[in-house]
């Protein structure tokens, strides 16, 4: 399921939403389809952060990849914790994925952007943070710095406003002509 909600974001023919490109960061890129946005960056060790939100949904959600995670069972429930910038962690509970494409098996979850502990959500602790650790029974999986990911959020939200508002025009895919925007910002 998970692939083909990549798949339908990337590949999808986009209808006409005009993002702002901001070139201070380019580790992150940002890829809009006629449902949803996807913002996804590669990290030196390979691992792979993407994050997709489908307009209207309630959730945002993530998928970690890496091509060295060959233990996790396809469609296998796993208990994780996330932290950023050593704050108190944030228990979840991620899906392994096998077979996804060319960046290697990953876990995902998704999270309400609503998700608050101590008065901090997850997403704000998210676009603040240095970094992120992936931890599974107190053993690290991933630590990935989280460079320029402000802006990346920013521009997910005004991607998937956007997205949001053209879906409300009646406009069908077809009419619009449009094709798959891409950018990195």
């Amino acid at each position: 399921m998970f692939k083909s909600v990549l798949v339908l974001l990337a590949a999808a023919a986009a209808s006409s939403v005009a993002i702002a490109q901001t070139p201070s960061t380019g580790r992150w890129k940002l890829e809009a389809a006629p449902s949803g946005c996807v913002v996804h960056a590669a990290s030196p060790s390979g691992t792979v952060v993407s994050i997709w939100g489908i307009a209207g949904q309630d959730s945002l959600s993530f998928l970690v990849q890496n091509k060295a995670w060959n233990s996790f069972a396809d469609g296998q429930r796993y208990d994780i914790h996330i932290s950023f910038d050593e704050k108190k962690p944030w228990p979840m509970q991620a899906v392994a994925r096998r077979n996804i494409d060319k960046d290697g098996p990953g876990l995902t979850f998704a999270v309400s952007p609503n998700h608050a502990a101590g008065g901090a959500s997850f997403i704000d602790q998210f676009a603040a943070a240095g970094g992120m650790n992936i931890t599974r029974n107190g053993q690290r999986i991933e630590t990935v710095s989280l460079d320029g990911t402000q802006v990346a959020l920013r521009g997910l939200a005004q991607c998937l406003s956007q997205v949001w508002a053209a879906s409300g025009s009646g406009e069908s895919e077809a009419e619009s002509g449009a094709s798959v925007a891409a950018e990195t910002i």
